[in-house]
C-alpha cells in the first residue's frame, strides 16, 4: 500500500479515538478540500501563479485527487478564488468520497449509530489502532519539544490547527498551551517550496471557515432571540 497522503492523515486524526465521531465536522469538508489541493501541489500537478490556476492532467491513483484535479484542469488559467467559489457546492461530495476511499482501502471502518430506529451518524474506527503512532511521535517532537519539522508535517500541522483539534492530542493544560504556541509560530513562517500556492490555499480556506462560523453564530443568535 502506498504511503498515506496528507488528506488521509487529516481525516484519521480528526476521528475521535473513543466514540468514532468526526471532530470539527462543521468545517471538516473545507479543510479536507484544502488538504487535497495541498497534496496536488506536492505531486507537482497544481500551482497557483499570480492567483491563477496551473494544473497538469495526470492519474494520481487516488479517486479523490483525480476528481479534484480534473475540475482544475478544465479551468486552467482561471482565478483560484473563482474556482474555489465554484467548489462550494462540491465540498460535501468530496468529503464523502474521501471517507468512502479510506473505507475501500481498509484504513478505516464505519458503523451506523442508531436511536429509536433512526440513523444518527456514522462511527469511524481505524483498522489498526497503532497506525498513527509514528505521526503522533513526529507531532510531539515538533509541537512539544520544538524540533524542526519537515514540509509534509508542517503542512499537516497547519491543517490540524484550522480544525482546532491539536489541543485534544495532549493531556494537561501546559502541554496544550505549548502545542498551541508552537503551531502558531510555525504558521507565521514561509514554506520552503511552493510558498505562493500553499499560502493562497491556507488563506482562502481560513477565510471560508471564518465566514461559515460567523454565519452559524448569527443563525444561532437569531434562534435564541
Amino acid at each position: 500500500m502506498e504511503p498515506l497522503k496528507i488528506k488521509d492523515l487529516l481525516i484519521l486524526l480528526i476521528i475521535h479515538p473513543q466514540n468514532g465521531k468526526l471532530r470539527s465536522r462543521n468545517i471538516a469538508d473545507s479543510v479536507l478540500v484544502a488538504a487535497a489541493l495541498i497534496d496536488l501541489v506536492l505531486l507537482g500537478l497544481l500551482r497557483i501563479n499570480n492567483g491563477k490556476i496551473e494544473a497538469t492532467e495526470a492519474d494520481t491513483g487516488d479517486p479523490v485527487l483525480n476528481n479534484l484535479l480534473e475540475m482544475f484542469v478544465k479551468n486552467n488559467g482561471k482565478s483560484f478564488h473563482w474556482m474555489i467559489n465554484r467548489l462550494s457546492t462540491s465540498r460535501i461530495k468530496i468529503y464523502r468520497m474521501q471517507l468512502e476511499h479510506l473505507i475501500r482501502i481498509r484504513i478505516i471502518t464505519a458503523e451506523q449509530a442508531y436511536f429509536l430506529g433512526m440513523t444518527l451518524f456514522n462511527r469511524y474506527h481505524l483498522t489498526r489502532s497503532d497506525s498513527l503512532k509514528t505521526v503522533f511521535i513526529a507531532l510531539e517532537r515538533v509541537l512539544i519539544y520544538g524540533r524542526k519539522s519537515n514540509l509534509e508535517l508542517r503542512l499537516l500541522i497547519e491543517l490540524l490547527r484550522m480544525t482546532n483539534v491539536i489541543k485534544s492530542f495532549y493531556p494537561g493544560q501546559e502541554y496544550k498551551m505549548i502545542a498551541k504556541k508552537r503551531s502558531y509560530e510555525l504558521s507565521k513562517t514561509e514554506f520552503e517550496v511552493y510558498n505562493e500556492s500553499f499560502q493562497i490555499i491556507f488563506k482562502t480556506f481560513k477565510r471560508i471557515i471564518r465566514i461559515n462560523q460567523l454565519s452559524e453564530n448569527m443563525q444561532f443568535n437569531i434562534m435564541t432571540l
